[in-house]
């Protein structure tokens, strides 16, 4: 597939101009197709690099559908992309949002013959985008949710963390949207049940569970949460610690990757039912628990 060709594709997409009183028009671009029967990883692995190069450009995506489970506060727009595409259904969607609003997105749509689509969405004029481009705004609003699911109180006010000394006795950078989740949170865990394992000097263990540790040949493993059966970790696969992948291993089971930020997956398990890691399955009300 080629990345030049599609990047230029989308780029002209965003270039579109922002209509004015007319209804906003949902524009769908289909920019490869692949058969039942090719590899679906090389699709995938070509979504990962279209992510990473527009992130660089107007910020990281939000996580909207994965493994065929949608986000429940996008149905309706992932139902609207799909009459839009004419495709059935939708494998992974990645998207930019304001709010509610999905506004730009690309995803793994397939047809009814089974047909796989890389699709792009766009709707210009859905939000002002001179304040969007170039924020990575979509973490803090997804911080900023999973503070209002938890009742998170106004003022509650963490230690703080010095990131800079953290990352130095690590030598090595963490996720951008981890950090402001421990900022905002702190020490402490979600319904009783996810433990965010945060460094500091008023919890050694923490700080001592969050040294990177190699699980197997490569890549090393970062572990920053844990329930009583499951433990989340990242890969550390590259310099830019914004895109490694969430390994789970869970007692029993095959490790599996995410390729999420953590503050979206964290959210996902208690919003969405379908999470396969899902804490909504058991507790409808949720509450953070500082240490």
């Amino acid at each position: 597939m080629d990345l030049t060709a599609h990047m230029a594709a989308l780029d002209d997409l965003l270039a579109m101009p922002i209509p004015g009183d007319s209804p906003r028009r949902t524009h769908v671009l289909r920019l490869a197709a692949a058969t039942p029967t090719d590899d679906p990883d090389a699709m995938r692995a070509h979504v990962a690099e279209i992510l990473r190069t527009l992130a660089r450009r107007i910020g990281h995506s939000r996580t909207i559908a994965l493994a065929g489970f949608v986000e429940p506060s996008f149905r309706s727009a992932a139902a609207q992309l799909l009459d839009s595409s004419g495709c059935a259904s939708i494998v992974e969607l990645y998207g930019w949002v304001d709010g509610p609003t999905l506004w730009f997105g690309l995803g793994i749509l397939t047809d009814v013959d089974g047909t796989v689509q890389l699709v792009a969405v766009f709707r210009p004029g859905a939000v002002p985008w001179p304040t969007l481009r170039g924020r990575d705004w979509s973490v803090a609003h997804c911080v900023e949710q999973l503070a209002a699911l938890t009742g998170l109180p106004p003022g509650h006010s963490p230690p703080p963390v010095d990131w800079l000394a953290v990352e130095a006795g690590l030598r090595r950078r963490l996720p951008q949207d981890y950090k402001l989740l421990v900022d905002t949170f702190g020490p402490g865990s979600f319904d009783d049940i996810l433990g965010l394992h945060v460094p500091g000097p008023w919890n050694d263990w923490y700080h001592q569970d969050l040294v990177a540790t190699p699980v197997g040949p490569a890549p090393r493993l970062v572990h920053w949460a844990s329930t009583e059966d499951e433990r989340f970790f990242w890969a550390a696969t590259g310099d830019d610690p914004d895109t490694w992948p969430i390994v789970v291993l869970e007692i029993g089971c095959d490790e599996e990757h995410h390729n999420v930020r953590t503050v979206e997956f964290v959210h996902h398990m208690l919003a969405d039912r379908h999470h396969p890691y899902s804490i909504a399955r058991y507790v409808e009300s949720h509450s953070f628990h500082p240490e």
